[in-house]
């Protein structure tokens, strides 16, 4: 994971990489530095998004998946609410419709911005299968209406705590596709 991009106000400790990422402070937000640790659960499970032998991500026990649209709507909870796509935006496209006051994370991959009294999250994921290498599937992992809609009209963006971004980020970042066997 790349997770070093520079900005101003507080740091952002990224697990794993032994490097920080610096990013604003986010507007109604506590002014103490804020750390994420992106680690998965050890409790989450897989989840087949369309059915066996299809894409799959980790989530928590239980979770429900629902098709919308062009994509799947993974809740678990008040705390666990993501919307994936494989239509997935561009990253240009997803900074443009937030405010740079409001990011708390912008990486390549990731973006973590307030929203309401917490956090929504983009996670851009680009997969590749093990039968055609050449064949580059680009998926966006977001908290419940976090990515901009093609008509401009989209579902609100809905806040999370801390905790539980931290463990969506880690689920999105778990997306994969099917295995040959």
């Amino acid at each position: 994971m790349a997770c070093g991009l520079a900005a101003i106000g507080i740091s952002f400790g990224c697990k794993g990489s032994g490097q920080k990422a610096s990013a604003e402070q986010a507007p109604g937000l506590a002014s103490e530095p804020v750390r994420f640790s992106f680690e998965l659960p050890s409790s989450y499970v897989p989840v087949e998004l369309r059915g066996e032998g299809s894409e799959t991500l980790r989530a928590p026990a239980g979770a429900r998946v629902t098709p919308v649209g062009n994509g799947f709507r993974v809740e678990a909870g008040p705390e666990f609410a993501l919307e994936i796509t494989s239509r997935a935006p561009a990253m240009s496209e997803l900074m443009a419709s937030v405010v740079s006051g409001r990011r708390v994370i912008d990486e390549q991959e990731l973006l973590v911005f307030a929203s309401g009294s917490g956090h929504a999250l983009v996670v851009l994921r680009e997969l590749v299968p093990e039968w055609d290498e050449t064949e580059r599937q680009r998926f966006a992992c977001a908290s419940s209406g976090a990515l901009p809609s093609p008509s401009g009209s989209g579902a609100e963006v809905q806040g999370f705590s801390k905790s539980a971004v931290q463990n969506m980020v880690a689920a999105c970042r778990s997306l994969a596709l099917p295995k040959l066997e």
